[in-house]
């Protein structure tokens, strides 16, 4: 860079020191291209000093390297060197030539970027697209999670309400049984009562029938209107129940 910013100032001897210097640096390093790099700016230096020799040996080596390692930059400003070192030489025909291939390679560089520009702009599209497709798979992942999660929660809650349900039912039914429980054992009680209140006036009037079957012969008309009034008494309690069952029925 200070051989450059030498080169820029007019001061070609101490810019070329700074090449020279450079170029061995960088090829002890065995650094290729910034190596071509030096090397054209040190024929170029040659060219101005008019030591085309040493300007020629450069370029060819530039050439050959740059030919090798398709580095079109580099060919494109041997190339350019070149049809200067042809025209300070007189060969104006191989001056055009070079000139000529200058000006593909420099195309050809053109092309190179536009192509680069291409495919960086595909590859930013893509990646765009990619990116857009990514949001678009997550909105739609988050959408299925949060259905998921939605149907979970309605499953749950469903699930705790047919569990609620489900124990008032069997609350229910167990209330229903004990009520039925105490249904049947009230009937028991009362069916209870009602055969004992009609089975007293029935055997009350089967005991005076059996009296009198008994002891007909002995009994006198005082008698007889007792027994007479027992059973009509029996009768009367037994007819007043029957009709009190009926009314409650």
């Amino acid at each position: 860079r200070i051989g450059q910013l030498l080169m820029h100032t007019g001061q070609t001897d101490s810019a070329l020191a700074h090449h020279r210097e450079a170029y061995r640096i960088l090829q002890a390093q065995g650094d290729e291209w910034q190596q071509q790099k030096a090397a054209l700016s040190l024929a170029w230096i040659y060219l101005k000093q008019r030591h085309l020799a040493e300007a020629y040996r450069l370029l060819d080596e530039t050439e050959k390297v740059a030919l090798r390692t398709r580095s079109f930059g580099h060919l494109e400003e041997t190339y350019y060197c070149q049809a200067e070192y042809y025209r300070l030489i007189g060969d104006y025909h191989s001056a055009f030539k070079c000139q000529a291939l200058c000006i593909d390679y420099r195309d050809s560089i053109a092309r190179q970027r536009d192509e680069r520009e291409v495919v960086q702009n595909r590859i930013r599209y893509e990646r765009e697209k990619s990116g857009a497709e990514m949001e678009l798979l997550q909105r739609r992942n988050e959408a299925v999670e949060a259905n998921r999660r939605l149907i979970l929660w309605s499953a749950i809650i469903i699930g705790s309400i047919l569990i609620i349900l489900l124990v008032l039912a069997i609350r229910l039914q167990r209330r229903r049984n004990r009520e039925l429980r105490e249904m049947n054992a009230t009937k028991d009680k009362f069916f209870s009562i009602i055969s004992h209140d009609l089975k007293n006036p029935a055997l009350a009037q089967r005991n005076a029938l059996q009296a009198l079957v008994d002891h007909a012969a002995e009994l006198d008309a005082e008698s007889l209107s007792r027994y007479y009034e027992m059973l009509l008494k029996a009768a009367d309690s037994q007819v007043e129940l029957l009709y009190n069952l009926l009314d409650w029925a």
